[in-house]
């Protein structure tokens, strides 16, 4: 949808490159891009992203950015470095893991195998024992998702995911909420993120940031794949 907004634009011309169906390569030239969006998390999307980059084209987002919200190790440490307040959590094996209650999920979100996160216990094994990434259950009522691009912030609720995986049966947009709007400009500074979606649960009238998303569904927001295009067409480096 965001092609088809960007391609109803005359005065524009679209490229788009696939990573199934390219290669990066010391042959070929750099796109001539006056902007490039980066929709994706393979190695080879990043690659293209810093080949990008290295050519002075504005990118959004940036292969730091990608890499490091691939990862919820770094990201989650990056958080903690600028403050802002997360569940316990852990990357390890299974029997290691001391929380009572626990979000079990992949540590890489690169894998296009997706992965559905566990529910675990102390004392019990839902995993087989891999390493994966915990993180200490938050008992919320709602989840906060909150979309960004550049300067612009779209707040949304829903029911949790473990409690209803249909995220959009339950959500809702809601007007800003201050201290999250804050935190979003704090993680998207620290991993260099311009276009994201940071998810948020609450527990004894305290915020905790869950996760970080380097390639959020903008179909989610209304009209916001021509919402995305216009900001795109605004970063250009005419």
């Amino acid at each position: 949808m965001l092609i088809a907004a960007l391609k109803q634009r005359r005065d524009l011309e679209v490229e788009v490159f696939v990573e199934e169906q390219n290669c990066i390569s010391s042959t070929i030239p750099v796109p001539n891009w006056d902007v490039c969006f980066v929709k994706g998390r393979g190695e080879l999307v990043q690659a293209q992203a810093f080949h990008m980059e290295m050519a002075g084209v504005p990118t959004h987002n940036c292969a730091f950015a990608i890499h490091v919200t691939n990862h919820r190790l770094l990201y989650s440490l990056l958080a903690k470095s600028v403050d802002i307040l997360e569940p316990e959590f852990a990357v390890g094996h299974e029997r290691d893991i001391n929380f009572d209650e626990y979000i079990v999920k992949e540590e890489c979100v690169e894998s296009k195998m997706k992965f559905t996160p566990l529910l675990g216990q102390r004392g019990t094994n839902v995993t087989n024992n891999e390493i994966y990434y915990f993180q200490r259950r938050i008992h919320s009522q709602w989840e906060y998702k909150i979309y960004s691009f550049g300067e612009l912030f779209f707040f949304f609720k829903e029911t949790p995911t473990l409690v209803n995986p249909d995220k959009m049966a339950t959500r809702v947009s809601i007007p800003e909420i201050p201290y999250l709007r804050e935190c979003v400009e704090k993680i998207k500074k620290a991993t260099k993120l311009t276009i994201t979606s940071v998810d948020f649960l609450e527990e004894g009238g305290q915020f905790y940031l869950t996760d970080v998303n380097s390639a959020p569904n903008f179909n989610y927001i209304k009209n916001g794949p021509e919402i995305l295009a216009e900001w795109l067409v605004n970063q250009t480096k005419l």
